[in-house]
Parts: C-alpha cells; structure tokens; sequence
C-alpha cells in the first residue's frame, strides 16, 4: 500500500508534471501541494490539514470545504474526449 505522498507523486510522476509548489492557507496550518504542466494540462493537487482527524473536512474546520474544494478541482480539469 502507498502513503499519500507516494500515491500523489505517482500521479504526478505519470502525468509528467512539474515538480511541486507549496502554498499554505488559513494561517499555514492548510497546506497545499500542486504539481502542474502535466500532459494535457493536467495537476495534482494535495491538501494536508495540521492537526486534522480523520473526518471529512468541511467549511468550519480550518477553514477547508472538501467537497467543494473537490468539485472545483474536476471542474477546473474536465476529462478530455477520448478519440
């Protein structure tokens, strides 16, 4: 089984995207891991919670909404058309 860091940089080793850029949020405890310039411009994306439990994230805790954090991403990202 991988790790979270090992599954997200497989995604991004097999989309050939950049190396990862750091941005944090909500007064750093929200950081987020962005790999870019993939193959048809695909991103990875991963959000890690300071002190976070193991529920899903919503808007009052950190600040961090996943579900629409996750919305947003796929919609940003639309799977291309297969010929």
């Amino acid at each position: 089984m991988l790790t979270t860091q090992e599954s997200v940089k497989f995604f991004a080793r097999h989309n050939s995207c950049d190396g990862s850029i750091r941005s944090d949020i909500n007064q750093a405890k929200v950081h987020i891991d962005t790999w870019r310039n993939g193959k048809s411009s695909t991103e990875v994306q991963l959000y890690s919670v300071e002190n976070g439990n193991q529920g899903w994230p919503r808007e009052s805790y950190h600040s961090v909404a996943a579900t629409q954090i996750i919305g947003q991403f796929f919609k940003a990202h639309p799977r291309p058309l297969s010929n």
